[in-house]
């Protein structure tokens, strides 16, 4: 988690003058640390997360459902997305 979250924060950095591209260049950083909370809550004993963690943390499930389907594909350049100039790829996030 450490590793991905230095990463996350060196991407935010790399990318500051475009804030687009930004959020989708880190989302496979934000989703890695997502699971790496569901992993540690797994050992924890917490198989349900629904209504078993406080605010914010109640919204991982579906955070980690919104970066898989909406931010990876424009990141890693899949169909419809594969097509688009970045400047309009940057936008569609």
């Amino acid at each position: 988690m450490n590793q991905q979250f230095g990463d996350f924060l060196k991407d935010v950095g790399h990318y500051k003058a475009n804030d687009g591209q930004a959020f989708v260049q880190t989302s496979k950083y934000i989703q890695r640390m997502v699971e790496s909370v569901d992993l540690m809550l797994k050992k924890l004993g917490v198989t349900d997360l629904a209504g078993a963690l406080p605010a914010p943390f109640d919204a991982l499930p579906e955070l980690k459902a919104r970066i898989e389907v909406k931010l990876l594909p424009i990141r890693g350049q899949k169909p419809p997305f594969d097509k688009l100039p970045d400047d309009d790829r940057w936008l569609a996030g």
